[in-house]
């Protein structure tokens, strides 16, 4: 996968976004940004979109994150990046990994096909942040798939 900066230099002052890519093909597989960045305070949400639904649930959008948080506290100086998710949305669980911390929620403020939902909200302190490689994450997804192998193992029937 190869991250491709969408923004000239000037402009990450007030977003910053990559288009991830499969490497091969140049697919895409899905956008990652940050918007409403402050310099003053120090502080910007963050917001991502899937692409192709066949590239769900292998991790690009989790490598593509982390390394966009790398970039808003170590070259954008930010402290703090927030970020929100509709509950029961399967990006929740990529939110998580990154190491966002659960914060509040808005209640039935967002509305589905007529249907409304809460907002999830977190945040990630740049003292928090440890940025994922793609060595890391595949340890990671190994150890999750044996825990649930093991627990589903462990169940009675």
């Amino acid at each position: 996968m190869k991250l491709l900066p969408l923004d000239r230099s000037e402009i990450l002052v007030r977003v910053a976004g990559w288009l991830a890519q499969k490497e091969k093909d140049g697919t895409p597989i899905g956008i990652v940004g940050l918007h409403n960045v402050d310099r003053a305070f120090r502080t910007a949400t963050f917001w991502g979109a899937s692409g192709e639904k066949s590239f769900r649930n292998r991790g690009y959008s989790t490598i593509a994150s982390s390394k966009l948080m790398t970039l808003a506290f170590n070259d954008l100086g930010l402290h703090s990046v927030n970020t929100w998710a509709v509950a029961h949305n399967p990006s929740i669980r990529t939110i998580e990994r990154l190491g966002f911390r659960f914060v509040g929620r808005q209640r039935q403020c967002h509305m589905i096909d007529g249907r409304l939902y809460d907002r999830l909200l977190f945040d990630l302190l740049a003292s928090e942040h440890r940025e994922l490689d793609e060595e890391r994450w595949q340890r990671m997804e190994r150890s999750h798939r044996e825990a649930a192998c093991e627990e589903h193992r462990a169940l009675p029937g």
